[in-house]
C-alpha cells in the first residue's frame, strides 16, 4: 500500500514536472510560421526569457511600429500590459548584409540595443526594466509581412547595468505580423527580405 501511493506520488511529480517544463520552452524553439499565423494583421508576440524565466505573459500582444532609415533600423512595441521592447540597429550600411545580425557593446550603444520593460506595479508606476549589455541582435526577415528578431546575451538592470556581476542571460524571439513600417532613404530592394 505505501509502496503503490509512493509509485503514485512519483509518478504525479513527474507528470507536474514535464508539463511545466513543456511550458517554459526556450524562444529559439518557436517556428516564428507557426506564430505569424496566430496572429492579426499589426500584431506582434515576444517570446523572452531572461536567467531562463519568461518576462512577458504568453497573454501579451504587442503592437508598434518600425522605422527604417539609411542610418538606423528601430522597432518599439508596447503590450496591454504596458509592457515595452526597443531594439535599435544601426550604423552606415546596416543592411547591407541579410540576416542582418550586430553585436552588443555596452559601449557602443549605436551599433545595436535593447531595453526591455514591463509593469509590475501600475498604480504606483513601477516597473522592472532591462537594458541589453552584451551579446547579439539578428533581425531574421523584413517585409511589409513580416518582421522576426531574435536576441541572445545578457542584460543588466538599468540601476545597476553598470556592474557585469550582475548581468542575466537573455534569449528572445519577436515576430510581428503586417508591422507597422516607415520608411525613409532606403528602397524595398534595400531593406526587404
Amino acid at each position: 500500500m505505501i509502496a503503490a501511493r509512493t509509485l503514485s506520488f512519483y509518478f504525479i511529480l513527474f507528470l507536474f514536472g514535464s508539463s511545466v517544463s513543456s511550458c517554459t520552452s526556450s524562444s529559439t524553439s518557436k517556428n516564428p510560421s507557426d506564430i505569424l499565423a496566430t496572429l492579426k494583421e499589426g500584431e506582434a508576440k515576444v517570446w523572452l526569457t531572461i536567467d531562463n524565466q519568461p518576462f512577458y505573459s504568453d497573454s501579451s500582444v504587442f503592437k508598434g511600429e518600425i522605422t527604417a532609415f539609411d542610418h538606423a533600423f528601430r522597432i518599439n512595441i508596447t503590450d496591454q500590459f504596458q509592457g515595452n521592447t526597443v531594439i535599435a540597429i544601426g550604423g552606415d550600411q546596416w543592411f547591407a548584409t541579410k540576416p542582418i545580425t550586430k553585436a552588443v557593446d555596452t559601449n557602443n550603444q549605436t551599433q545595436a540595443s535593447a531595453m526591455i520593460g514591463r509593469m509590475t506595479d501600475p498604480v504606483n508606476r513601477r516597473g522592472l526594466g532591462y537594458i541589453m549589455t552584451s551579446g547579439e541582435i539578428t533581425l531574421d526577415a523584413l517585409s511589409e509581412e513580416k518582421a522576426i528578431l531574435r536576441l541572445k546575451g545578457q542584460v543588466g538592470e538599468y540601476t545597476t547595468m553598470g556592474n557585469p556581476a550582475t548581468w542575466k542571460p537573455v534569449e528572445g524571439l519577436i515576430v510581428y505580423k503586417k508591422p507597422l513600417l516607415k520608411v525613409q532613404g532606403l528602397t524595398p530592394q534595400q531593406l526587404y527580405f
